[in-house]
């Protein structure tokens, strides 16, 4: 699996869109699975991710990795493509309104899913003692320069790389970070 995609074709956008999407996505970054893993996982029905899996597969976001025989079934196991999607710049200055609107769908996505993860923590008391006061939740809007946005996006998304390359899978608590950086005109 690479690292990172850069999702330049609007196909792929939109199939991220869709919060469902997202969230097989989200599980299949913990390992390889078959469609009906992913829906056990989900709490969804295969024949609702089928459809999911072949629009992902089919805009290149995730792939078939291995084949497994259980009973009498050949299973396919997928896994997506890269660790990190970044959204090609580019592709959104370029974009006519209905693709503004579908990136903006898929960022509210992301950021319910991170809500829903965080209220399912909270509700089974899976967070550490101590952890909902040093949890960091802020909203801070500025005034910068181009220049100064673009330095800060970039250093934003090494700090991203620098906590995704500090993961340990033999760790016993998982970390959360999720980032939403834009710059609008005046």
């Amino acid at each position: 699996m690479q690292a990172t995609l850069t999702i330049s074709k609007l196909e792929q956008l939109r199939a991220l869109a869709d919060p469902l999407r997202l969230r097989v996505l989200r599980r299949l970054r913990e390992g390889p699975a078959t469609i009906g893993e992913v829906a056990e996982a989900l709490d969804e029905s295969p024949n609702k991710l089928y459809y999911h899996f072949v629009e992902l597969e089919k805009r290149e976001l995730i792939r078939h990795v291995a084949t497994r025989q259980h009973n009498n079934l050949v299973e396919k196991l997928y896994a997506p493509v890269a660790e990190q999607l970044v959204v090609d710049r580019a592709l959104l200055h370029l974009a006519p309104g209905a693709l503004r609107e579908r990136f903006y769908d898929g960022v509210v996505a992301v950021l319910d899913e991170a809500a829903a993860d965080l209220r399912e923590a909270l509700h089974a008391g899976a967070l550490p003692p101590g952890e909902p006061e040093r949890a960091i939740a802020r909203r801070v809007q500025v005034r910068l320069a181009p220049r100064q946005a673009e330095a800060f996006r970039v250093r934003l998304l090494a700090l991203c790389e620098e906590l995704r390359a500090a993961a340990d899978a033999a760790a016993e608590a998982e970390a959360d970070l999720t980032v939403v950086f834009y710059a609008t005109k005046p």
